[in-house]
């Protein structure tokens, strides 16, 4: 990881150094090649088009209905003022501070157009009455955050005052002008706030529909394509963008990360990423949403990559929660196999037997098949939940790959490096789990500091503890987090 993140850094001052020197050439520079793009969704562009064309409606209805002068400009404020801020965070606020504005902005404009303008009869003069008012707008300018307002004032000036070689000061026309922008607004606010409004729960769901949406296009994108770090890249940019959306809303924020969690662990999947690289991508996970001193918990193959995270990066997490996990691949191979075949029989200790003593894998699909049949339903003494089995994504060819001869699920090694943990960790384990002996997890407790390690072990439980014992290893867990 180290000697690819320096090729990477060298690559790119020997590219930024070729560039410096064609530009000192005078050379035209070429246009970057960006792979990776942010994620577009149609549904509310679609929104947004037809939001506009109702403004556009019902504004054009007012006007042929009075015979209102100014009505094509209240038809062109409330379709820009639909279009521009449909895309902010809460635009129906965003236009109601608006048509704020321009009420108070009134009162300044027309004192600046009926009793300091007439004044002006040169440049300089003209220059001395609009600078009141020009440097109130670029003092609100700039100002970040009411920084729009400002450029509003302006620009109400500017359209209601009519600034001409020749000025006409009518005081009609400008009530006229002002109740034109107004009543584009309010037509604006009002379609805003019904139809199809902005709230929390739709970008919950905008994020969880663009999330599956563009996850299913990396069905078949090739393996190693930079579409799967593409994808990665404008999931945490839209996860970002949606947690500020819903910061209020703690349910559907986390509705929101456990859909994130679930997608990256299908784009994992589907990049055959090596266990050491997953735990790097735990990291970077939590770097990129700004999450500090995580707990983080793992069951099985996630306690794995939980702890392939906590030995590569020992000073980031604030504690550790592994489940029926192990640290070495290929251990008590016969363990496993006697349990398999005390639980399941003499064909499924055939299974066991030749999975793990005999090839030390699944040879082939066939194989997995049938693994999956026979012992898979022996991981747990509790029955599994169809329901949850129905939700989970299943991905035999990425479960072969792992588990195949000469896997990595036979050859990493991480207990060289388990006295690097530095923070409090829990290890449940199962008496009865075939599928990675209660002696794993023992084996884990004895190579932590013992200062840092709580180990548990659960009497007539299977795989993973939890649906075998859930009220006491929620309880264990909920007090390891209390008391870390």
């Amino acid at each position: 990881m180290q000697h690819a993140l320096e090729r990477d850094v060298g690559d790119t001052r020997a590219r930024l150094r070729d560039s410096m020197a064609a530009f000192d050439r005078g050379e035209e520079l070429p246009e970057p090649n960006i792979a990776c793009r942010l994620w577009s969704d149609p549904v509310p562009a679609v929104l947004i088009g037809i939001r506009s064309a109702l403004a556009v409606g019902i504004t054009s209805a007012i006007w042929f209905a009075t015979a209102w002068p100014n009505g094509p400009a209240a038809v062109i404020v409330a379709a820009v003022v639909c279009s521009l801020l449909a895309a902010t965070e809460q635009p129906d606020k965003v236009s109601m501070a608006a048509a704020a504005t321009v009420l108070i902005a009134a009162f300044p404009v027309f004192a600046t157009q009926f009793y300091l303008m007439p004044l002006a009869v040169d440049f300089p003069s003209m220059a001395v009455a609009l600078a009141p008012w020009m440097l109130t707008c670029g003092f609100i300018m700039a100002q970040p955050r009411i920084g729009a307002l400002g450029l509003l004032s302006a620009a109400y000036f500017a359209f209601a005052s009519k600034i001409d070689n020749v000025m006409t000061y009518d005081a009609a026309a400008f009530l006229n002008s002002s109740l034109a922008i107004l009543v584009g607004i309010v037509v604006a606010v009002v379609l805003f706030a019904t139809f199809f409004p902005e709230t929390p729960a739709s970008a919950g769901r905008r994020f969880r529909r663009q999330l599956f949406v563009h996850l299913s296009r990396l069905t078949g994108a090739r393996f190693g394509s930079p579409a799967f770090r593409c994808y990665q890249f404008a999931l945490f940019e839209q996860l970002g963008a949606t947690l500020a959306r819903v910061k209020d809303e703690p349910r559907i924020a986390h509705e929101c990360w456990a859909s994130a969690l679930a997608a990256l662990a299908c784009v994992a999947a589907d990049q055959r990423v090596p266990l050491m690289t997953g735990g790097d991508d735990v990291r970077a996970f939590c770097d990129a949403l700004g999450v500090v001193d995580p707990i983080v918990l793992g069951a099985s193959f996630g306690g794995m990559v939980a702890l392939a995270y906590a030995t590569r990066h020992p000073d980031h997490p604030s504690g550790l929660v592994l489940i029926s996990t192990e640290a070495a691949g290929g251990t008590h191979r016969d363990r496993r196999v006697a349990l398999f075949e005390r639980f399941g029989g003499a064909e499924v200790g055939a299974l066991a037997r030749r999975r793990f003593l005999e090839v030390q894998g699944q040879a082939d699909r066939a194989a997995l098949d049938a693994w999956r049949r026979l012992a898979m339903p022996l991981y747990t003494r509790t029955p599994r939940d169809p329901d949850m089995a129905r939700r989970a994504i299943n991905r035999s060819e990425v479960l072969h790959w792992f588990t195949r001869p000469g896997g990595e699920s036979h050859a990493f090694n991480m207990f060289p490096d388990l006295g690097r943990i530095q923070c409090p960790t829990l290890v449940l384990g199962g008496e009865d789990d075939p599928m990675i002996p209660i002696e794993c997890q023992a084996d884990i407790a004895a190579a932590l500091p013992p200062h840092l390690v709580q180990f548990e072990r659960f009497a007539n439980c299977g795989h993973a503890v939890v649906p075998d014992a859930p009220e006491r290893a929620i309880a264990v867990i909920r007090d390891f987090i209390a008391h870390r």
